[in-house]
C-alpha cells in the first residue's frame, strides 16, 4: 500500500479539485452514457463552486497526497439535517475520486477515515452517498467499506417510459 497523506483543502487546491470532478464526470459518463451529466457551464465552474462550499462550516473537502505532494484523490463531505428523517443529522459523501494510477492504494480508504473523523466531530453517527450502479469500480469500493445500497433511483426519458406504458 502506497503511502497517502490526507489534509483539507485550501483555495490554492481549486484547480486539481475542479480537475479531479472534471476526471470524475467523464469516468462516469463512460461508465453510464445514459446517466444525467452536470451541466457544461457548471463544469466550468467548479472552482468557484468548491470555493463557496470551503467556507461553509457544514462541508468538508479533503484532499489525498503521495509521497511526493501529488494529489492522487478527493472526496466532499457535508453534515445534513433533516428533521422528517431518523437519523436527522448524517453525513453525505460526494464527488469522492482517486486518480486511476492510484486506485487500489488505500487512497479512497483515508479519503473516507478523514470524512467519518469530520462527521463524528459534528455528532452524526451515520454517513450516506449515492454512486453509479453501472461503475463497478466505485460500487466494488463503497461495498467493502460497508456502505450497502438501501434505495434505488431509477431514470429514464419520457419518450421510453410513454412507448412502455401504451
Amino acid at each position: 500500500m502506497a503511502e497517502c497523506r490526507v489534509r483539507r483543502s485550501t483555495e490554492a487546491d481549486l484547480p486539481v479539485l475542479a480537475g479531479m470532478r472534471r476526471s470524475l464526470a467523464e469516468h462516469l459518463a463512460a461508465c453510464d452514457p445514459d446517466l444525467w451529466e452536470l451541466a457544461p457551464d457548471h463544469l466550468n465552474r467548479m472552482a468557484e463552486f468548491y470555493a463557496g462550499l470551503m467556507k461553509n462550516e457544514n462541508t468538508r473537502i479533503f484532499l489525498a497526497l503521495d509521497s511526493t505532494d501529488a494529489p492522487t484523490g478527493m472526496v466532499m463531505v457535508r453534515l445534513l439535517e433533516n428533521q422528517m428523517l431518523k437519523p436527522s443529522r448524517f453525513g453525505r459523501i460526494d464527488d469522492a475520486w482517486v486518480e486511476p494510477g492510484s486506485r487500489r492504494q488505500g487512497v479512497m480508504r483515508a479519503l473516507v477515515r478523514a470524512a467519518l473523523d469530520f462527521i463524528e466531530a459534528q455528532n452524526a453517527g451515520h454517513v450516506m452517498l449515492d454512486y453509479s450502479v453501472q461503475n463497478t469500480i466505485s460500487a466494488t469500493a463503497w461495498q467493502r467499506m460497508g456502505f450497502r445500497p438501501a434505495l434505488v433511483i431509477a431514470q429514464a426519458t419520457l419518450e421510453l417510459v410513454r412507448q412502455r406504458c401504451r
